[in-house]
């Protein structure tokens, strides 16, 4: 079984915020010694799905999943094995309904939802 690790997926190299995404991921992991692995989905849900689920089956508890997903709701059934696994699960620029079971489920885990706060936005605005 491989070590403890961070997964960042994220939606396609077609956009230069989604490669800084992973320039930045890549220099925290080296700057921390954190292991990690990338994945770009290419903006379809399937193969995000199956590549976190690959993630989660080939890495050991206390591993975190970091997703920007392509489709929220279809990461809801991944998602819960993660946790039941014992890793953490951070969305990033999302919010899910499921993260709220999912928090309640497994209230030790480190879950979070990283989104923007559209009031100070519009305050700005």
């Amino acid at each position: 079984m491989k070590e403890k690790t961070a997964g960042v997926f994220l939606l396609t190299r077609e956009n230069d915020y989604q490669l800084l995404q992973e320039t930045e991921a890549l220099a925290a992991a080296r700057r921390l010694k954190v292991p990690i692995t990338v994945a770009f989905a290419e903006n379809n849900a399937r193969i995000q799905l199956q590549q976190i689920d690959d993630f989660v089956g080939a890495h050991p508890s206390e591993s975190v999943v970091i997703v920007e997903a392509v489709d929220d709701e279809s990461l809801a059934e991944v998602a819960h094995r993660a946790a039941e696994s014992g890793m953490g699960w951070f969305l990033l620029h999302r919010s899910a309904g499921y993260m709220y079971r999912l928090r309640s489920e497994f209230p030790a885990l480190p879950m979070s939802m990283v989104t923007a706060d559209h009031k100070e936005i519009g305050r700005i605005q």
